[in-house]
């Protein structure tokens, strides 16, 4: 390890400004930390969801416990780029096996759990000790950063789940067949995959959060790993002095480039001295030199090496003495943290928990409450007239004699029109005139009530925007399906053919 080709400014930091430090080395090398993992952990990924694909609950634990072992790739390559030797895929790809299978037990089973892994991987896997010798070093190097590496775990945790939902909500709000899910939605398909391993949605539903997933992660683990890595810089330049050393070894380099300069030029004056000076008597004379020790005594005899001593007395309590009690005392101090967590696992488990089992608080529902409905109903949906009395007595059958004579968009607008009235006036789904095709869809999913009903606006949603927005009439056989499953029944349809 070359401490002169190190790329970062190595100097004493706060805990949060070394934290800072590692993500600036991830955006620093972003494109290649994100081509090295590209090239090892999604493949990786991507064979593991096509093998567990039917068990998706334990694809999804599986893919988490494995963490550990992906956050070597950007571990390696921060450590090499750090002191000015990037890594090249060739070196990758040789290092990798060894990479992933040395010390499986370690990072898979005892340090799994590990709420400092960041932290405490560079000692493992850099420096390499085990055993005592590990857990010296990581005492040693705990004195500088203690419970920051615990709140980077927890931020980077929120992260990957803020992360998440947010590519969820942007790619629902871009597709016009998808309503953006409610925050209720997504915590609850979360319990429901970790705790039961079944979620009723669509597969292209799942392999997009599967997908969202995975993305977060790959940026989330590497500000992790990043961050982690910065706090054991900082500790090692606390405990080492690596700014220090780096100092005393810029000013050598300087000095010896003066006296490489210089000596040449010295020697060749002596010379010139010594030949053309006269010899004289006083070269004659001999001199008297002092030895070393005299000196060292004479300097240390000045003022300026006088020693101070300061003496207090401290005084000694006779009472009852607490030194076999030190270590219990020690072990209650290092449980601590570890009970603290768990307590906050829990919590954050029991409120998950109690926000899925209540949902039906966060959601409206219909016929709950007269305050719940909204009142005066919508009349106009999308600058379309939905009222009752707005409809054919027999939509089915208007409908079906303005496609047959080739209009397909007023077919489709009585069906959408008949199906939104249905859920205004029979379901009385709290749908607002402002809302868009994706917000009814939405609110009428929220209901949970009549999946057949839910499942045919979905489908006539679809075909209805085609022929709105896309200028694109639907297949004979798509709108023959639509004809003959009508589901809706009541004030705002006609009974089913």
């Amino acid at each position: 390890m070359d401490l002169e080709r190190i790329s970062a400014e190595l100097r004493p930091r706060r805990s949060w400004e070394a934290i800072d430090l590692g993500t600036s080395l991830f955006r620093r090398h972003m494109g290649r930390l994100l081509l090295f993992w590209s090239v090892s952990v999604l493949p990786l990924i991507a064979l593991l969801t096509a093998l567990l694909w039917s068990h998706l609950q334990i694809l999804a634990i599986l893919v988490w416990w494995l963490k550990p072992l992906f956050d070597r790739v950007p571990l390696l390559y921060l450590s090499r780029a750090l002191f000015g030797s990037e890594l090249t895929l060739r070196e990758f790809f040789k290092a990798l096996p060894r990479l992933w299978t040395r010390r499986l037990l370690d990072a898979l089973v005892m340090g799994r759990l590990s709420l400092r892994r960041s932290f405490v991987m560079p000692i493992k896997e850099l420096e390499g000790l085990k055993g005592s010798e590990y857990r010296s070093r990581r005492g040693d190097l705990d004195r500088v950063s203690s419970g920051e590496t615990q709140w980077l775990l927890a931020l980077c945790l929120l992260l990957e789940h803020f992360f998440t939902l947010s590519l969820i909500l942007l790619v629902s709000s871009a597709l016009p067949l998808a309503a953006p899910p409610e925050p209720t939605e997504y915590f609850r398909f979360l319990y429901e995959l970790v705790f039961t391993g079944k979620m009723d949605l669509p597969v292209w539903v799942m392999i997009g959060g599967f997908v969202a997933w995975v993305a977060s992660m790959t940026i989330t683990e590497h500000l992790y790993v990043a961050g982690g890595f910065g706090l054991y810089l900082n500790a090692r330049t606390h405990l080492e002095g690596w700014d220090v050393e780096l100092s005393f070894r810029r000013i050598a380099s300087r000095v010896a480039k003066i006296r490489s300069g210089t000596v040449a030029g010295g020697l060749l004056g002596l010379v010139l001295l010594v030949s053309f000076a006269a010899p004289g008597p006083a070269f004659a004379q001999e001199v008297e030199f002092e030895t070393p020790k005299e000196s060292i005594s004479r300097i240390l005899a000045d003022d300026d090496f006088e020693i101070h001593v300061n003496r207090q007395q401290v005084p000694v309590s006779s009472g009852p003495s607490w030194e076999g009690d030190l270590g219990f005392l020690a072990f209650l101090g290092g449980l601590g943290p570890i009970l603290f967590w768990a307590l906050v696992a829990g919590l954050v488990a029991w409120a998950i928990s109690l926000i899925v089992k209540n949902s039906q608080y966060f959601v409206p529902q219909p016929g709950t409450s007269s305050k719940i409905r909204r009142d005066p109903k919508a009349t106009t949906i999308l600058g379309m007239k939905i009222g009752v009395d707005s409809l054919p007595s027999d939509i089915v059958g208007a409908a079906k004699a303005a496609w047959e004579e080739g209009k397909a968009k007023e077919a489709l607008s009585l069906l959408y029109r008949g199906a939104i009235s249905w859920f205004v006036d029979v379901a009385e789904t709290p749908i607002e005139e402002s809302d868009t095709e994706s917000d009814c869809v939405r609110r009428v999913r929220s209901a949970g009530d009549h999946e057949r009903e839910i499942r045919y606006l979905e489908e006539l949603t679809g075909q209805w925007i085609g022929v709105a927005y896309g200028r694109s009439a639907p297949e004979e056989h798509a709108m023959r399906g639509l004809l003959d499953k009508w589901p809706y029944a009541g004030k705002g349809g006609t009974q089913a053919p």
